[in-house]
C-alpha cells in the first residue's frame, strides 16, 4: 500500500507552484506619507549621504529638491541647507 504523501507528491510534480508578485504602485494615502522630498536652500551644491542606506543624494544647486529613502530621512534632516518639503 502506497502513502498518499507519495501521490501527492507527483501530482504536484507536475504543476508550477511558483507565483508571481504584481508590481505595486503606492495608491492610497496610507503608503504616499512616506515619500519624503528635501529641498537644498544653499548657495553651491551639496552631496549627501544617507546614512541607513549609503545612497549619495546630489543637490546640484539652490531649489534642487531629491526623494529621498524614508530610513535616511532622520540624518539628513539635520544637515544645514535642507528642508523637507513633503
Amino acid at each position: 500500500m502506497s502513502c498518499c504523501g507519495k501521490m501527492r507528491q507527483e501530482f504536484m510534480g507536475g504543476m508550477n507552484t511558483a507565483v508571481a508578485k504584481p508590481n505595486r504602485v503606492a495608491t492610497d494615502r496610507t503608503e504616499r506619507q512616506f515619500v519624503i522630498v528635501l529641498e537644498y536652500i544653499g548657495d553651491t551644491s551639496l552631496t549627501a549621504i544617507g546614512s541607513m542606506t549609503g545612497r549619495r543624494y546630489h543637490f546640484a544647486g539652490p531649489g534642487s529638491r531629491i526623494v529621498i529613502d524614508p530610513r535616511d530621512r532622520p540624518g539628513l534632516v539635520r544637515v544645514p541647507k535642507l528642508r523637507q518639503v513633503t
